[in-house]
């Protein structure tokens, strides 16, 4: 029996069973002798229109296969084995499709397509979705001029894959002395869902991993942003919404650098060594950006292969 709950993390009695699947039984009166084992395999169908397992802030949704056993004149034992389920939006529609075709072949000629599976087919998906095809530039503009540009190869990524992009600060009019970068997930929650006895905010914000980096006098310079296996792709249900986003902050120089700062100052004649003072004060102010990119789910065997999660359970009478 496969459930799944979803459950308001600031009141643990508010868990519900949202989805539940019938039971099956596999057998009902089963003899082992010393020594003697049998195996049995269970295999069920989750709906497309699943949401996929996810611990937020205010909302959790977790997956459950609950395996009942019992003994005669004995108690009965009850085994939830928790297991992880990623969504991949759009693959319904597409099955239906290929099954329509398979349907419309000619029944007296015989088929030599191999059928996919959808597992393969859920690969595709996300290959093609995830593709690079285009570089995505962004002008970087504060207030008072341009800072740099910004390049994204592309601007939807699979989980465990890793962000690179590149800075540009060529042509910038503004000096940046640092920058640092940030994935963050964006819970919203709907007002109609939110607990009125307590005030939270509308979106609340994770943090995973970041990079940051000095860079005066930079010219240019780039980044890579693991996406972690453990993070969860965008989705949407009744309770909330899960959105992706990279956090800028640029600390630039509020004003010019003091005179006699140069960068280059030669110490040994016909020689390429330097050296420079930097300032010791600098009047800076901050700027942020915010830039949404999309999550998608990754395959399954890549994240399991990781997990750190048990893959085996026991029931002791």
């Amino acid at each position: 029996m496969l459930l799944v709950q979803a459950s308001f993390r600031q009141e643990v009695s508010k868990a519900a069973v949202c989805y539940l699947h019938s039971r099956r039984y596999y057998f009902v009166i089963w003899e082992l002798a010393p020594g003697e084992s049998r195996n049995y395999f269970y295999s069920d169908t989750i709906p497309f229109d699943s949401v996929p397992s996810y611990k937020g802030h205010a909302v959790k949704y977790s997956y459950k296969i609950t395996v009942g056993t019992s003994r005669v004149q004995g108690q009965s034992k009850l085994l939830r084995l928790p297991v992880r389920i990623l969504v991949l939006k759009g693959i319904g529609g597409i099955e239906q499709f290929l099954s329509k075709q398979e349907n419309s072949h000619n029944p007296f000629l015989e088929d030599s397509t191999p059928k996919t599976s959808l597992l393969d087919l859920a690969v595709d998906v996300l290959t093609t979705i995830t593709s690079r095809r285009n570089s995505h530039v962004y002008n970087i503009v504060s207030n008072r001029g341009t800072v740099g540009r910004f390049c994204l190869f592309k601007s939807a990524y699979r989980i465990g894959e890793e962000i690179v992009g590149s800075f540009d600060f060529s042509d910038s009019l503004i000096i940046c002395l640092k920058f640092s970068v940030v994935l963050q997930s964006e819970e919203h929650i709907p007002e109609n869902s939110r607990n009125p006895s307590k005030s939270s905010s509308e979106v609340t914000y994770s943090s995973f991993t970041s990079v940051q980096e000095n860079c005066l006098h930079t010219k240019k310079t780039h980044l890579v942003l693991p996406i972690p296996f453990t993070a969860c792709p965008e989705f949407v249900s009744d309770l909330v919404c899960l959105k992706w986003r990279l956090h800028f902050e640029f600390t630039l120089a509020s004003s010019p650098l003091p005179a006699g700062a140069s960068p280059v100052q030669l110490t040994t004649p016909y020689t390429d060594i330097a050296t420079w003072q930097g300032p010791s004060d600098i009047d800076v102010e901050t700027m942020i950006w915010d830039l949404p990119i999309k999550m998608i789910a990754t395959n399954p065997l890549h994240a399991s292969s990781i997990s750190m999660h048990r893959t085996s359970s026991a029931i002791v009478f």
